[in-house]
């Protein structure tokens, strides 16, 4: 897969909102365990679908197709009179195994629709046609489309054409260099997840499973963040900042990190490595970084740093990670009273503190300028590296640094 060269480097980053759709049951093309899962939010008279639709045909074809799955959802608008009709003949297909010939035909012959067409095309594809008619007036399919126009409505997919790609949303008939840079990307971080023991098998379920179902509301716009800093940068360092490692180290890590994002999880494993390979030349500071659409993030950091005041920052680390995907306040609290010797009233009083929490403002504060606008993001020394790398691209760095 020598077209993923560079889709690698992946982490949570500034457009993070995964939705959620159920496609078990949807018209689709592509293997099932595709490592990336398109969804199209369509409708057969809109011209700006058809034009996309051309888009996706390309990408079917180029060298991504063997790991891109596309399931088409129906969202036929009120104002295009033969969207829902054509609809009801493309799901009056499916039902007789004809869904994407005649999904294709009627974006063909986009200018005609209506039942003059709909029959003419539904015998062109060799389909009972008593069947189709009956089929076609069916309660159940009209029933089935609307119930996709709801889903794909609620998760803001309002007009059309409209793309989650492994649940990320894309509005518009963007050019296809767009899709394939989306798509690349989702590429990556599914990558990210077979390298850490992921199966293909159910990937999609996976990475979406905690996807929204409503639309979440979008932020407003905001200037172009400052460039990032070139070459190293120097970290301000923080009273009380919890570290691990070395105590003369040569290499100091500073990682910026979040304790409900996934990609974090890998690289806490990833530096538990680090450390044990480099026991007396390599420091590991922890800073905080929760990202605002990881509902509970901020709290785990304050409950991390409340446990820090009586010394058990370390294992509330720990239990908070494990616990990642499930993270709600009060399995933060269960967790803080599983942490041996732990004063579990000191910690809620400590957890509400302003002290604490001017401590987790003050990482975003210094992640925000230093460039860390992702998580999980180091600095090596001062020297960026972000994204959940595998521990090879860690050593590689900490070698450099540490060569005469």
């Amino acid at each position: 897969m020598s077209y993923l060269l560079g889709t690698l480097l992946v982490f949570a980053s500034a457009n993070p909102v995964v939705y959620h759709f159920p496609v078990a049951d949807e018209p689709s093309i592509g293997p099932s365990d595709a490592l990336v899962t398109l969804v199209v939010v369509s409708e057969f008279q809109c011209p700006f679908c058809k034009r996309a639709d051309g888009t996706l045909k390309k990408l079917l074809k180029s060298p991504m197709a063997a790991d891109l799955r596309v399931v088409f959802f129906h969202n036929p608008l009120a104002f295009h009179k033969q969207a829902m009709p054509a609809a009801l003949a493309a799901e009056a297909a499916r039902l007789q195994g004809q869904f994407w010939p005649m999904h294709d035909r009627l974006f063909e012959e986009q200018g005609d629709l209506g039942e003059e067409l709909f029959l003419r095309l539904a015998a062109e594809l060799n389909l009972d046609l008593g069947r189709f008619q009956r089929d076609m007036e069916s309660p159940a399919l009209k029933k089935r489309i609307e119930a996709q126009q709801q889903q794909a409505v609620s998760r803001g997919a309002r007009g059309t054409p409209g793309f989650f790609i492994n649940g990320r949303k894309m509005s518009g008939a963007q050019p296809y260099e767009r899709f394939e840079e989306a798509v690349k990307e989702a590429l990556g971080r599914a990558l990210v997840d077979l390298h850490y023991g992921g199966q293909r098998a159910g990937l999609y379920d996976r990475l979406t499973a905690d996807g929204a179902r409503k639309e979440v509301e979008a932020k407003p716009a905001r200037r172009r963040p400052p460039p990032e800093p070139e070459g190293p940068v120097e970290i301000r360092h923080r009273e009380g900042a919890m570290a691990l490692g070395a105590k003369a180290p040569q290499v100091t890590i500073v990682s910026f990190s979040d304790f409900q994002c996934p990609f974090c999880v890998r690289a806490a494993a990833v530096m538990e490595q680090v450390l044990e390979a480099y026991p007396d030349q390599v420091q590991l500071v922890f800073r905080h970084l929760p990202l605002s659409f990881h509902a509970h993030a901020d709290l785990a950091a304050r409950a991390a740093e409340a446990a820090g005041v009586q010394g058990y920052f370390w294992p509330m680390h720990d239990l908070l990670f494990e616990h990642s995907r499930q993270l709600n306040p009060d399995l933060i609290e269960t967790l803080a009273g599983r942490v041996s010797g732990l004063d579990l009233a000191q910690w809620r009083m400590d957890v509400k503190s302003p002290a604490i929490r001017a401590k987790v403002d003050g990482d975003k504060a210094e992640a925000a300028r230093v460039g860390a606008r992702g998580t999980p993001n180091f600095f090596l020394n001062g020297h960026k590296v972000a994204g959940a790398l595998p521990f090879e691209h860690f050593k590689a760095k900490i070698d450099e640094l540490l060569a005469p």
